[in-house]
C-alpha cells in the first residue's frame, strides 16, 4: 500500500464529527469514500407541570406536543492535514444533513417520542486530490456506487424515543430497515455498516437538536455539563465532554456557551481496516461555542461551535509501524426552521 493511498484512508478514518458526540455526520461521506475504494433531541415530558417563573430564573424546557414537522440543517466545514512518512495529505470538507423531525407524543414512561427522516444531503470532499461531490437534490437520478450509497441514507425513517432525566436518544423503530437496505446494496462491507451506522451512531445524528438542556432552571453562569461516547469499531471510539454555561437573554432566546473536549481511544479490533492503529495520542484545543434556544417553543435555534484536534498516532501496515502526525480544524453549525430548507433554497 502506497504512503498516498494509506494517508487517503487516514484521513478519511479521522473524520468524525468531533464538535458533538454523534461521529455519525462525518461518519457518512467517510463510509461513502470506503465504499468507493473497496466496494438530543431531549424534551422534557409535556405531562410536567409548568415551574413558576422567576425574575433571573430560566427553565429551558423542550418540548414534545404533537405538532408540525420542523427542520434542521446540520452543517460540518473540516480542514485536515496528516502528515504520514514525510508527506502530507490535505482534507477539505463541507457536508449538510436536512432533517425533518416530527414530534409525535409522550409515551407512558415519559420518554419523548420524534420520528426523524434525513431529507437532503450535500457532500463536497476533497482528500489528497481524490474528490467527492454530491448534492442529493441534484443527483437524486443518477446510478452509481456513490449516489447509490446516499440514496439508500436518504431512505432512513426512523422512530426516536428520548429520555427526559438525561436526554439519550435511542432508535425504537426503522432501523432494522434501514440496515437491510444497505445490506443489500452492499453485502460485502455488512460488518462496516453495522459499525458506522449502528443504532446508537444514527441515534446521534440528533442528538445536537436536543442533548444540552439542563435538568434543572438556571441562572445566568450556572453551569452544567453532558458526557458520550461513540464507538465506531476498527475506527476506534471517541468520547466527549460537553460544558454548558448559560448566558442570559438574546432578544427573544436564551444562550448558552459551550465547550468541547475529546479523547480518542483506538480500537482493538484487527479486521476491518487494511491498517492497525496501535496507540494515540490527540488532543481538543479551541473548542468552543454557542447555543440559541427558544424557551417559547421548546426546541432549539441554531448552534455554532468549532474546535481543533491534533496529535500524533502509530500506525501498523504489513508489520511496520508509521508515526502519523494529526492537524484537524472543524466547524459545525445547525439552523432550525419551519419551512422546507431545500424548498427555500430552490432546490
Amino acid at each position: 500500500m502506497s504512503m498516498r493511498l494509506l494517508g487517503c484512508l487516514l484521513a478519511v478514518t479521522f473524520s468524525p464529527t468531533l464538535v458533538w458526540p454523534a461521529p455519525p455526520i462525518q461518519g457518512i461521506s467517510t463510509t461513502a469514500h470506503d465504499s468507493l475504494l473497496g466496494c438530543r433531541w431531549r424534551r422534557c415530558a409535556s405531562n410536567i407541570p409548568q415551574m413558576p417563573r422567576a425574575e433571573g430564573i430560566a427553565w429551558l424546557r423542550l418540548k414534545f406536543d404533537k405538532g408540525p414537522s420542523y427542520f434542521a440543517e446540520v452543517t460540518t466545514e473540516t480542514k485536515q492535514v496528516m502528515k504520514v512518512m514525510g508527506q502530507e495529505v490535505m482534507q477539505t470538507q463541507t457536508q449538510t444533513l436536512c432533517l425533518r423531525l416530527m414530534p409525535m407524543a409522550v409515551d407512558e414512561g415519559g420518554h419523548g417520542l420524534v420520528r426523524m427522516q434525513i431529507i437532503g444531503v450535500t457532500v463536497k470532499i476533497d482528500i489528497g486530490g481524490v474528490t467527492i461531490d454530491y448534492d442529493s437534490t441534484r443527483d437524486r437520478k443518477l446510478r452509481t456506487p456513490l449516489t447509490d450509497f446516499f440514496h439508500k441514507l436518504l431512505d432512513a425513517d426512523l422512530k426516536l424515543a428520548i429520555d427526559p432525566k438525561d436526554g439519550d436518544t435511542l432508535i425504537i423503530d426503522g432501523h432494522d430497515e434501514l440496515m437491510r437496505k444497505f445490506n443489500t446494496f452492499c453485502p460485502s462491507m455488512d460488518p462496516l455498516w453495522k459499525t458506522v451506522f449502528s443504532r446508537e451512531a444514527i441515534a446521534q445524528v440528533a442528538a445536537p437538536c436536543f442533548h444540552f438542556v439542563p435538568e434543572n432552571a438556571v441562572r445566568r453562569s450556572d453551569r452544567w455539563e453532558r458526557s458520550h461516547q461513540i464507538d465506531l469499531g476498527a475506527v476506534g471510539s471517541y468520547r466527549s465532554v460537553n460544558r454548558y454555561t448559560y448566558d442570559g437573554k438574546v432578544g427573544p432566546h436564551d444562550r448558552i456557551l459551550v465547550e468541547n473536549t475529546v479523547k480518542y481511544e483506538p480500537s482493538k479490533d484487527k479486521t476491518t481496516l487494511p491498517f492497525t492503529i496501535k496507540s494515540a495520542n490527540l488532543k481538543s484545543t479551541a473548542a468552543k461555542g454557542e447555543i440559541l434556544f427558544d424557551a417559547a417553543r421548546g426546541r432549539l435555534v441554531g448552534s455554532d461551535v468549532s474546535m481543533t484536534l491534533a496529535g500524533k498516532l502509530t500506525i501498523e501496515v504489513g508489520g511496520m509501524e508509521t508515526e502519523v502526525e494529526l492537524n484537524q480544524t472543524q466547524r459545525a453549525r445547525i439552523r432550525v426552521t419551519d419551512t422546507h430548507p431545500l424548498h427555500k433554497h430552490g432546490r
